[in-house]
């Protein structure tokens, strides 16, 4: 009876744990998407740069350190052609202090 008892519990600990993981996963990817999809439509970037940026903005978000950031700006700032990055321009200090934010959030 206390082996069943065991197993069970060790079974729903198991569940839980990776339904908390799959949570966590699907908010960072809901964010991530959110974030490029707004630069997206301010910059008009093709699918293929949205693609490239979601991963960019996925790496950093999991580890946000200033050297991290600093990476991710020179990435992205590589994949926009001369007419985004003068939109860019623009917009970037909101767009990256909205990364900062949810960086925070995602990283408590």
């Amino acid at each position: 009876m206390f082996k069943k008892q065991l197993i069970f519990s060790i079974i729903c600990i198991i569940i839980v744990f990776i339904t908390s993981e799959l949570v966590t996963a699907q908010k960072e990817t809901n964010v991530t998407e959110n974030l490029a999809l707004k630069l997206q439509q301010k910059v008009l970037l093709t699918d293929e740069q949205t693609n490239k940026i979601k991963e960019i903005l996925s790496e950093y978000i999991k580890n946000p350190e200033e050297n991290n950031l600093n990476s991710a700006r020179l990435k992205i700032d590589a994949l926009l052609n001369e007419k985004q990055k003068a939109k860019y321009e623009i917009i970037k200090n909101d767009w990256w202090n909205s990364i900062s934010k949810e960086a925070k959030k995602e990283n408590k």
